[in-house]
Formats: C-alpha cells, structure tokens, sequence
C-alpha cells in the first residue's frame, strides 16, 4: 500500500471483537476541496499527514522511480528531502513542533529500511533492536512517536517510542500490526491484517477497538488521528479500489473529490483539516487539502 503504507502488512485472524454494522447507510462528507500538483519533474506517490499550519509531507517519485520525500508549505512552496545514503525516502507525518518522522531504503544490496526523525538539517535514524526493518510513522507534540518493525522472520509489531525507550504492542491474536499516527492526547490508529484482508484499530488506553469500513470488503486502515479524535483512513472495496473516510463518533463519512476515481486520506490536523491524493480516470493524480462538515 505505499503510497498508501510502508511495508505490506502480514496477516493474522482474530474474531469476536465489536464491528462497525455492516448495514449502515453510507454518507459523504461534505467538503471543500483545494488541489496541487507534484513540482515538476516528479509525480505524487503519497500524501501523510499535515501539521496545524497546514505543512503537509509526504513522498514524490523521481523520474528515475525513486521515492523523495517532501514538505509542502501553505504558501505552495516544496521542500525536498532525500535521506544520507539512500535508495529512496519516506516522509509519514510532521509535528506541530516541525520534527517529520519517516524511513528510508538504504543502499546497500539487501535494501533495509529504516526509521528516522529530521529536525531542521538534524537527522537521527532510529531502528528498532534486532529488526529487519523499523518505520517511524507518527509524531505527537510532545514527542512521542510511533512506528512498527519486522523481524527476520515477518512477524511485525506497532511500538512506541518516550524518553528514549521503545514499548511494543500488538493487536491481539494478530502476526503483524501497524501503528500509523499518535494523537496529542495518546490516542494511536494503525492496522492488523487477517488473510487477505486488514482492519484497522484505535487503541486508547490499552484498550484496542477493531474499526471496519461497511464497504471495505478487503480491508479498513486508519491513518491518522486528530486531538478531538476524529479519525481519517481508507477502505478497499470488492472491486479493489482504494477509497478514503473520515470516522467521527462511531460513523464513516466517504471521502469524494469531485469527478475523481479515487480520494485517498492520509493526514488531519488539529482544526479537521484533511490532506490526501485524488486520482482520476485518465491515470493522473492531484493532493489536496479538504475542510469537512
């Protein structure tokens, strides 16, 4: 799913948890839509997260195929990044503090992946110990981030990472999860996958809540979390197709850029600011920034 994720997310099955009825109606959010393009020479290959400020970060793939990652600040300028010995990198969220978390693909033959934080032009790589490889995938304003690893032999877990010391957690029952965002007030939503299909997850208080898009047939990832707890994410529907939603109060709201094939959702801020990717029929993709009713 990157663009749409990291890494691919192994599976694992758990029934008896709370589901979101299937039956429910579906709605759109009513929003209103601002679209950019890539800079040139490169095309979009993911939209994160954006900060209170509205800075959104995310990753552009080269015409040489290679993924940079990007901030993109209100005033439409880009900044590009591209991590110390690199094949490709990875921007997933940025802080209200300006401190972008990520991962990158290293050089080497093998290609391991690892997590990072840059503040400013101060760079730090983080690995999970003993992993494959380690995502940084979330970042709160007090500095907690959140990211996932694998080991040698798949098996992936979420983790947090305070004052230096890494907390792990897994889904119950589940052989790999993935963190992706961590709210101000703690709250994290990720992912856990069973079979073929993923759901997606809150956890809050050590207490998980198993979240499922009534049309996500082949799986529900949530993908950030604002600090009211309004949750943004995507659903995969029976035909294959990616589709994004906000999820506020126990009920989903599609996401519909208008006249688009697809609207992706990979960040909101503190203010219900979403951004994304919308793609349409002809094959071409735009971000953009939605304010949401």
């Amino acid at each position: 799913m990157q663009g749409r994720s990291f890494a691919p997310l192994l599976l694992a099955a758990l029934c008896g948890l709370t589901i979101a009825p299937l039956s429910l109606a579906q709605t759109s959010a009513r929003c209103r839509f601002s679209s950019f393009s890539a800079p040139s020479g490169y095309y979009l290959a993911g939209i994160s997260g954006i900060t209170s400020s509205g800075v959104i970060v995310g990753q552009l793939e080269s015409k040489s195929f290679k993924d940079v990652a990007f901030v993109r600040y209100p005033d439409g300028s880009f900044t590009i990044y591209k991590a110390p010995n690199s094949y490709s990198t990875w921007f997933s969220k940025r802080s209200d503090r300006d401190v972008n978390v990520g991962a990158y693909q290293d050089n080497g033959y093998d290609g391991h992946v690892h997590g990072f934080t840059l503040h400013g032009s101060r760079f730090e790589a983080m690995n999970y110990p003993r992993a494959a490889a380690t995502w940084l995938s979330g970042i709160n304003k007090r500095g907690s981030i959140v990211g996932y690893y694998y080991l040698s032999d798949s098996t992936g877990r979420g983790f947090q990472f305070d004052n230096g010391r890494f907390t792990t957690f897994q889904y119950p029952g589940a052989v790999a999860t993935t963190a992706n965002a961590i709210s101000d007030n703690g709250v994290i939503v990720g992912a856990y996958a069973s079979g073929d299909v993923f759901y997606g997850f809150i956890l809050q208080n050590k207490t998980y809540r198993r979240v499922i898009h009534p049309q996500g047939v082949l799986g529900t990832t949530l993908t950030d979390v604002n600090s009211s707890g309004v949750v943004v994410g995507e659903y995969d529907d029976a035909d294959d197709y990616l589709h994004g939603f906000v999820y506020k109060n126990g009920k989903f709201q599609n996401l519909i850029y208008p006249g688009s094939r697809n609207t992706f959702a990979g960040g909101i801020n503190d203010y219900g600011v979403i951004a994304g990717q919308v793609f349409f029929e002809d094959g071409s993709s735009k971000g953009y920034t939605a304010h949401c009713k």
